[in-house]
């Protein structure tokens, strides 16, 4: 029996250490933690109540009255209740952190919710933004048909048509913007794009990454593509737009043919008031930006389209200035790029980077004056 009594006291002193322990598990707020904190009390208080039971069996055996035995197993069973406290103790916690994080996700649950309808009305927003621009844009091409002279009346459809009349080359609706005091051609179209040389000169940084399915020549690939939200002026500096841009690896997103606008406008007399600040003599004119449809109509303004007979130009008042459409003849090869294409890794292979002769900023300051805009250098800041 005094073997049993040792082993006792040694299971109780295991014991009192590991109660202590509790609270120091308890502050550190770990599920985990906490289950084996209360699977450890309780392995130890089962042991002490059996080497108890034990010695109390012995005693008996031995002769000892029931009182006497009685009083000795009141100085062992102090601990036990104890350890049962400090048991609860430690499952109310665990109940209590599993409210919280039941909560947690509760909330989750319904701030994804709430985003997602916040997404929807956004949608259904933008949907009927545009089909109220469209239903204003017909009217306004309407008033400005009734108001030409009747031989234009007799004559006229709208401009904005895509009937092929004549042998005239198309225009597209193209505006000149500044970025960063850079001059830069953008196209308007379905979806917001940027060439990396200027997305560089804004010095812009990455507002978000994500995985797009891109359609390639022989394939269909998934590439991360990054987009920037860029500040777009107009070159009076009387309007500026953050634009939502995604990065094109590429010199030029594509290439129109020169409409020569200064000539359109001495040739049609309904452009007469029309100025557009690009006069670059080239034959194709490279395309930097491309805007998408709530790019677009976000610049455009309530003033009066310049239309003129059927086939002839359309020019538009923007907040960034005029532009100017019509039909034409299209080119039947139009200068374009993919977002990536077959020979992506070859051109990483042979990237500038690799070889240690990457382009420096200057060398694209360069680029941006003789190759977008000749004899156009950097805005200085007012």
């Amino acid at each position: 029996m005094d073997k049993s009594l040792e082993e006792l006291s040694c299971k109780l002193k295991t014991l009192k250490f590991r109660m202590n322990k509790t609270n120091d598990v308890i502050d550190k707020r770990d599920k985990e933690a906490l289950e084996w904190q209360r699977l450890s009390v309780v392995s130890s208080a089962t042991v002490v109540n059996t080497i108890k039971e034990t010695i109390e069996e012995s005693m008996f055996a031995k002769g000892e009255t029931e009182e006497k035995v009685k009083q000795w197993s009141q100085e062992v069973e102090v601990l036990l209740p104890e350890a049962d406290q400090c048991t609860c103790l430690i499952t109310n916690e665990e109940a209590a952190q599993e409210s919280v994080m039941l909560k947690e996700q509760q909330q989750k649950l319904q701030f994804e919710k709430e985003l997602t309808e916040q997404q929807l009305r956004q949608e259904q927003e933008s949907v009927e933004e545009k089909r109220k621009l469209d239903l204003d844009h017909h009217e306004r091409l309407k008033e400005a048909q009734q108001s030409s002279t009747p031989h234009e009346t007799e004559c006229k459809q709208p401009g904005m048509t895509a009937n092929h009349v004549g042998r005239s080359k198309v225009v597209h609706l193209v505006v000149v913007v500044h970025i960063n005091g850079y001059k830069f051609r953008a196209l308007m179209d379905s979806s917001a794009t940027a060439l990396t040389t200027a997305i560089d000169l804004s010095g812009a940084k990455v507002k978000s990454t994500s995985f797009r399915q891109i359609a390639m020549l022989m394939v269909i690939t998934t590439r991360t593509m990054q987009v920037y939200n860029i500040q777009v002026s107009s070159l009076a500096n009387n309007f500026s737009l953050n634009v939502n841009l995604t990065k094109i690896e590429n010199r030029e997103l594509l290439s129109l043919e020169n409409p020569h606008y200064s000539t359109l406008i001495q040739e049609y007399k309904h452009l007469k008031e029309v100025h557009i600040d690009d006069d670059d003599p080239k034959d194709l004119l490279p395309i930097h930006l491309i805007f998408g449809a709530n790019d677009y109509a976000k610049i455009r303004t309530r003033e009066k389209l310049l239309v003129g007979r059927m086939g002839e130009p359309v020019a538009e008042p923007t907040r960034f200035g005029w532009a100017m459409m019509s039909p034409g003849a299209e080119q039947e090869t139009t200068v374009g790029c993919l977002a990536v294409n077959s020979t992506t890794d070859y051109d990483n292979l042979c990237s500038l980077d690799i070889l240690g002769l990457a382009d420096t900023l200057d060398h694209k300051e360069h680029f941006i004056d003789e190759y977008a805009f000749p004899n156009v250098t950097k805005i200085s800041s007012c």
